[in-house]
């Protein structure tokens, strides 16, 4: 089962050893850019935030700026080899010297490289030009297709920028979003539950039916199937794939712990001293 699916998006769904469910749909993170604007200003994409960096100061001068989510700290940290959690799940991991890093990474954005605090909706500034680039999710895919017909043909999308290892990779690891699909442990037919699943979860059903159900409502219906062999099935562009397939392969999902939620919450209550308050 587990060549299924993409490795890292296993941790959100795994606990002491046990595994609670088995991944139904995802949702990517991924760059996207107007390729239109990027060449009429001779910008590269990014592969890195080095290359970000380098680019920031040509957009800023012309009025134009980036994309990014406040909240997403977990893809600076995971691409810095920071872990959020120790071992053991009993204790946060943020204060190693990795961790302090990817913090100063992702406040910085927002003093040094000022970076906008709130974006209500990217999908319109990407579509008026005055944020030509940023990083957003499968949702934004599928409404610029949909809803954006006047820039069709004048955007791409690519994997995240990253960070360059001493091997000369780039580490893009990022979590993605999943839903699962799960048998509750009351049940009196496990067995054939679990045939079912098997079946559900397949390349060949998960093909048949993201196909079927887009033919039948439309591109703004696209099943982002969590079945590798089925996503690369679908009738994506030959770059888009690529693109896709690339930053599958970084995925790497928080894991769940007892009272999780707090990370979040401190996370942000820690972003909001330092970026706002300036502590």
């Amino acid at each position: 089962m587990n060549k299924r699916f993409i490795p890292g998006v296993s941790r959100a769904l795994t606990y002491n050893g046990g595994t609670y469910g088995v991944p139904e749909v995802q949702n990517f993170q991924i760059l996207f850019y107007r390729s239109d604007i990027l060449e009429n200003l001779h910008l590269k994409v990014p592969d890195t935030w080095d290359d970000v960096f380098d680019i920031l100061p040509t957009l800023q001068e012309n009025g134009m700026t980036m994309n990014f989510p406040k909240g997403d700290f977990s893809t600076l940290f995971f691409e810095n080899g920071a872990e959020p959690y120790a071992a053991n799940g009993l204790r946060t991991d943020l204060m190693s010297d990795a961790g302090q890093k990817a913090f100063k990474m992702w406040t910085e954005l927002f003093t040094k490289y000022n970076l906008p605090i709130d974006i209500p909706a990217f999908f319109q500034h990407f579509r008026d030009g005055d944020i030509p680039i940023g990083v957003s999710d499968f949702n934004t895919y599928v409404q610029l297709l949909v809803a954006a017909p006047e820039i069709t043909g004048h955007w791409k999308i690519a994997p995240l920028p990253g960070i360059r290892q001493a091997d000369g990779e780039v580490a893009r690891w990022s979590p993605q979003g999943v839903s699962a699909a799960m048998i509750m442990k009351k049940s009196t037919q496990k067995d054939a539950a679990w045939e079912f699943l098997k079946w559900w979860t397949s390349g060949e059903v998960q093909a048949r039916y993201a196909n079927d159900i887009e033919s039948f409502y439309g591109l703004e219906f696209r099943w982002n199937t969590a079945n590798v062999e089925a996503m690369q099935s679908l009738n994506w562009p030959g770059e888009d794939l690529k693109a896709l397939r690339e930053q599958a392969r970084w995925a790497k999902n928080m894991p769940n712990v007892p009272g999780y939620y707090f990370l979040g919450r401190e996370m942000e209550f820690a972003w909001n001293r330092t970026v706002f308050d300036g502590m």
